[in-house]
């Protein structure tokens, strides 16, 4: 199986139209499966339909100007002062 595209920005690159195929050159793809365990022989074949086209067209509407908040503070780890070494115990 296999798949090609297109795309085309337009728009001044506010715009893309995308096309894309799928098994474009073959109507089907064929499984086939042999079972021989001595005794019996089974064969299936099997015919997977899986042709397809897809068009999809996009548009941004402005800019992201919105930046992520950095803490007013950073992480202190103060949980033991200077001097102070109880080692844990209470």
């Amino acid at each position: 199986m296999y798949s090609i595209g297109l795309r085309k920005e337009m728009l001044k690159g506010k715009a893309d139209l995308t096309l894309n195929a799928d098994n474009p050159f073959s109507r089907y793809v064929k499984l086939e499966n042999d079972f021989d365990n001595g005794r019996s022989r089974s064969t299936n074949t099997t015919y997977v339909y899986n042709r397809g086209v897809r068009a999809a067209f996009s548009y941004r509407f402005g800019k992201l100007e919105n930046k992520p908040k950095r803490p007013a503070r950073s992480i202190r780890n103060d949980d033991q002062k200077q001097g102070e070494g109880g080692g844990g115990q209470q």
